[in-house]
């Protein structure tokens, strides 16, 4: 049996605080884990985000490491919730994430 790089099943995104000020100074820091199909962390993965313009992203470490840990930081000036969608390889991570951003 063939192990592919990456199990968009197994993989998943997590974010900390779960809510920040929408000063455009507050971030939320989200760690993307990319894994394969026997849960282990996948090296050198780029994942690609998807978010509404308005949302500025921070790569603070866009390559995931031997663990398949990526990390991004999110900031606006704008209110509202924002989801993020996470693909990596062509492959998208079905997990949905929502950013929550407060004036």
């Amino acid at each position: 049996m063939r192990v592919v790089d990456v199990s968009a099943e197994n993989s998943y995104v997590f974010m900390n605080p779960m809510q920040a000020q929408a000063d455009g100074k507050d971030k939320i820091r989200v760690t993307i884990m990319i894994l394969n199909q026997n849960g282990l962390g996948v090296l050198g993965k780029k994942p690609v985000i998807g978010v509404d313009p308005r949302v500025t992203v921070n790569r603070v470490q866009d390559t995931t490491n031997s663990l398949g840990e990526a990390i991004f930081e999110f900031s606006t000036t704008t209110p509202g919730q924002y989801s993020i969608e996470v693909t990596v390889d062509n492959i998208n991570i079905p997990q949905k994430s929502m950013l929550s951003f407060h004036g």
